[in-house]
C-alpha cells in the first residue's frame, strides 16, 4: 500500500474515532437533560403497561408539569404516562405511539387535540426536520427505521433520519 493510501486510511479511522467519540458524549448529555422527550419518556420507563397514555401538543402538557402525573396516579392508582409535545400535530404523535407500543401497552389513550395541527405541514412532515424536537430523541433503531418509513411513505424529510 502507498504511502498515500496509508494516510488516507488513517485519516478516515481518525474521522471515524472523533465522530464515535462526539457521539457517545451527545447520547451520555441527552440522557441527563432530555427528560421531556417523549421517545426519551419510552425508553427510560421501566413500567411496562400502562392504563393511560397521553398525546397531544402543548395543551396537554400541563397533565405533567411539576408532580402533576404522581398525583393523578396517586388519586387514580392508575399507570400514565404523558408523552405530549410542544407543536407536534396527528403525525408525530402516530410516530410517538408507534415507537410506544413496539415494547409497551396501554389500555386508554387520551388524545388532547389542537385544530392547528391538522391543517399544516409545518405542524405534522416538517416538524420532524425541527431539531429541537429530535436532538433530545435517545437512538433507537426501531424509531429511526420508522422515521426512514415515514420519510418514504408519509412525506418526512430525509434529513430528519440523519438528525
Amino acid at each position: 500500500m502507498t504511502r498515500q493510501g496509508r494516510a488516507a486510511i488513517a485519516f478516515i479511522g481518525i474521522g471515524l474515532l472523533i465522530y464515535a467519540c462526539v457521539y457517545f458524549a451527545a447520547e451520555q448529555l441527552m440522557y441527563r437533560n432530555g427528560h421531556g422527550n417523549p421517545v426519551f419518556k419510552i425508553a427510560t420507563t421501566e413500567v411496562q403497561a400502562f392504563d393511560w397514555v397521553i398525546l397531544g401538543a402543548s395543551h396537554a402538557m400541563p397533565l405533567d408539569f411539576s408532580n402533576s402525573n404522581d398525583l393523578m396516579q396517586r388519586d387514580t392508582g392508575q399507570t400514565i404516562i404523558n408523552l405530549a409535545s410542544p407543536g407536534t400535530g396527528p403525525l408525530y404523535n402516530r410516530f410517538v405511539l408507534e415507537t410506544f407500543l413496539r415494547k409497551h401497552r396501554t389500555r386508554n389513550l387520551l388524545y388532547v387535540a389542537d385544530s392547528f395541527a391538522f391543517y399544516s405541514r409545518a405542524w405534522n412532515e416538517d416538524r420532524f426536520g425541527d431539531v429541537k424536537l429530535l436532538r433530545a430523541t435517545p437512538f433507537d433503531l426501531y424509531a429511526a427505521r420508522l422515521l426512514l418509513q415515514y420519510s418514504r411513505q408519509e412525506g418526512i424529510d430525509w434529513r430528519a433520519v440523519a438528525d
